[in-house]
């Protein structure tokens, strides 16, 4: 079954495929940002996840905003997630490796939703550490908590 699993190179167009939960929808949810979302492809690496049958888990990627530094971003399709966790959280941790030894990056960033606990307990276990709490920085004004991946020397 993980054999029809595959990493592929992001396009604007899997988010057409990718089943959101609701808040995730309303971020994307508008043709005019998801036009926009398009545009990460020019930020930096990006993939999706893809399952022959299923269709898209995730896709993710990173954004390099100058040398040795840079945000990522992850949407995911939750419950094909929660189906295939262990291939989610490698293929997302495989990507990331390779961009902080392929860039040089010494700190990487994202910001999750406050209400998102599953999300921050993830990123904890990826060796993110909690950084800010940025109030109303969500696109409705939500709360949201910044983590960073910091390199250590």
């Amino acid at each position: 079954m993980s054999g029809d699993i595959k990493v592929l190179p992001f396009s604007a167009v899997h988010l057409n495929h990718l089943e959101l939960n609701e808040t995730n929808s309303e971020i994307i949810g508008d043709p005019m940002t998801k036009e926009q979302f398009g545009l990460v492809n020019e930020g930096g690496p990006c993939w999706t996840l893809y399952h022959v049958e299923y269709g898209v888990i995730a896709c993710y990627g990173v954004c390099i905003l100058w040398p040795g530094v840079a945000s990522c971003w992850t949407l995911p399709n939750t419950k094909l997630v929660q189906k295939f966790p262990v291939k989610f959280h490698k293929s997302v941790m495989n990507a990331l490796e390779s961009c902080i030894d392929g860039f040089e990056l010494h700190r990487v960033y994202t910001t999750v939703l406050k209400t998102f606990a599953t999300s921050m307990r993830w990123l904890e276990r990826m060796g993110f550490k909690e950084e800010a709490y940025l109030k109303k920085y969500g696109p409705n004004g939500e709360d949201m908590i910044q983590y960073a991946w910091i390199k250590e020397d």
